[in-house]
């Protein structure tokens, strides 16, 4: 992961504060980054440089799927991110 911000007020219907979006950089291809909703992991928890890994989900009474992350445990943190500088 790359960067990430905690969300605190209300802004999409939907999601209930807090919750996180992370822009992650991809493994497939340096310095491509997707900003993408965290799941799975309270923000006290979240730290620039950790592994996650991508889900699909149906948001509750929605026809489309979308593309989340949540942490990969059990491995370092090993993304590409992590061998640049951090983000200010």
């Amino acid at each position: 992961m790359y960067s990430f911000t905690v969300v605190h007020h209300a802004a999409v219907p939907g999601f209930t504060p807090p919750y996180m979006i992370a822009l992650v950089e991809l493994a497939e291809q340096a310095g491509l980054r997707v900003p993408a909703l965290l799941v799975e992991v309270e923000p006290v928890q979240v730290h620039v440089a950790m592994a996650v890994e991508a889900l699909v989900v149906q948001p509750e009474g929605s026809d489309c799927n979308v593309a989340v992350f949540r942490p990969r445990h059990g491995v370092g943190s090993t993304n590409a991110a992590s061998r640049r500088r951090t983000p200010h």
